[in-house]
């Protein structure tokens, strides 16, 4: 699971030609929201679609929108399975847009218009997702509005949790990075 500014490095290349000769079970999931860092994608790469880049493995290459909550849960079905039953890797495109700054000392306004961010904005695959929900039938307005107030809650209790842990032992800091457990 990477950003599309990562499949400009040669360990992209490296990784996705090692799957492809071994038919490795690999889902490579590129979430590419436009930017690299800073940076707009027609600076970055020549592509317009970053799944065209699957085609140099000769393996399957699929773009989607990102923003369709359905749609990638659909194809995320359907390409595990693919992988699960041996048809080598997939490399997966999600189109979306990040709509906050890639930092906090990023100013998102020097490379980007705000009639741009309202438009992807208005996109928003929860939104999206929720106004199917509603026009189904499926779930009702105050439903929704309970839903989120309780997921803030959760978000909000999680965070307090967090902040009050103690750090961690700088002595397991080598524990689960090697085999041995780090011991010498």
């Amino acid at each position: 699971y990477l950003g599309e500014g990562s499949t400009s490095q040669g360990d992209f290349y490296e990784g996705l030609n090692f799957a492809a000769v071994h038919r490795l079970p690999l889902i490579v999931v590129v979430e590419n929201n436009g930017y690299a860092l800073t940076e707009v994608q027609e600076k970055e790469m020549s592509i317009r679609n970053v799944a065209d880049r699957a085609a140099a493995f000769d393996i399957r290459g699929i773009t989607i929108d990102g923003n369709d909550l359905l749609l990638t849960y659909r194809t995320m079905q359907q390409i595990v399975d693919e992988a699960r039953r041996g048809e080598g890797p997939i490399l997966l495109e999600c189109k979306t847009y990040r709509t906050v700054p890639h930092s906090s000392d990023d100013d998102d306004s020097r490379y980007r218009t705000r009639d741009e961010l309202e438009a992807w904005l208005a996109r928003d695959p929860l939104q999206r997702f929720r106004e199917r929900l509603e026009a189904e039938d499926i779930l009702q307005p105050a439903d929704a509005e309970a839903l989120i107030a309780e997921a803030k809650e959760e978000v909000r209790l999680a965070e307090a949790q967090a902040q009050e842990a103690p750090d961690p032992d700088p002595a397991t800091l080598l524990e689960h990075l090697f085999a041995n457990g780090g011991a010498g």
